[in-house]
């Protein structure tokens, strides 16, 4: 359970409550030559990247190699956007086609692990006896890619293909979630049991829901009353991500279902 939050923190992180680094954006070029290849990094603007390192796996789940962020900046960039930046890694590693990327943080937490393949399909769980601080993490597969034309980008509703678009916000993606609560904000039950939760607030105000599976897909969006009731009986017992919007303030709260 641990390893999921993880994951899920990576992908709405924000700036002012987690600190955290995320991959945004992967391009393998032609798979062979190198050729432009890069992992995009989005994080806090200037924030030191001293511990971080990417892993790298075959497609058979083999550790092949780990490169530190330093070894290419000493901190993230200046704003792009409500102070975030992006920064490019170059590494030959993503030559291997299918295989593994995993995001390590300093404390040597697995923050993200990825892998991609040409059919969209499958997961890698690298042997956990094998070297490698990834080793025996559930990777996640953020479907396929096409060569040399089209890289994977991380946007607000899941991970697309798109043409590369190196040190640029992805189509689709706002960097960061405002910090604000809102007033009185309860979400109940939790656990659901019944296919059913309420949503209500100080305010009372009509909220936009969007509901998110581990993978990044939403798979719910309505709008609803204060104290509605929300109907998820077709979601499969698991952990999602519930993204509530009132009044232009944003709330994201893990949500399990069984």
């Amino acid at each position: 359970m641990k390893k999921l939050y993880i994951l899920f923190i990576a992908f709405f992180s924000s700036v002012s409550t987690f600190g955290q680094l995320s991959i945004n954006e992967i391009y393998m070029g032609d798979g062979l030559t190198n050729v432009n290849q890069f992992i995009e990094i989005s994080g806090p603007a200037n924030y030191s990247l001293i511990g971080w390192q990417l892993e790298f796996y075959s497609v058979l789940g083999d550790f092949v190699s780990s490169i530190a962020l330093t070894d290419q900046y000493t901190n993230m960039g200046p704003e792009i956007q409500d102070g975030k930046s992006l920064i490019s890694i170059v590494s030959s590693n993503l030559s291997i086609i299918g295989g593994g990327i995993a995001l390590i943080s300093p404390t040597n937490e697995v923050a993200q692990f990825f892998n991609i393949s040409l059919i969209g399909t499958g997961t890698l769980i690298p042997d956990p006896l094998g070297p490698g601080i990834a080793a025996g993490s559930e990777s996640i597969n953020i479907g396929s890619i096409t060569l040399d034309s089209t890289s994977k980008q991380l946007t607000d509703s899941g991970w697309i293909a798109a043409t590369p678009n190196e040190g640029v916000i992805n189509i689709d993606q706002t960097l960061t979630i405002t910090k604000n609560q809102i007033a009185g904000f309860a979400m109940y039950p939790n656990p659901v049991t019944n296919g059913e939760f309420s949503i209500s607030s100080s305010s009372g105000s009509q909220k936009n829901i969007e509901i998110f599976s581990i993978n990044g897909n939403r798979v719910y969006k309505n709008s609803v009353k204060t104290r509605e009731n929300i109907d998820i009986s077709n979601l499969t017992p698991g952990i999602y991500m519930v993204r509530v919007e009132e009044e232009g303030i944003l709330v994201i709260r893990k949500l399990a279902v069984n």
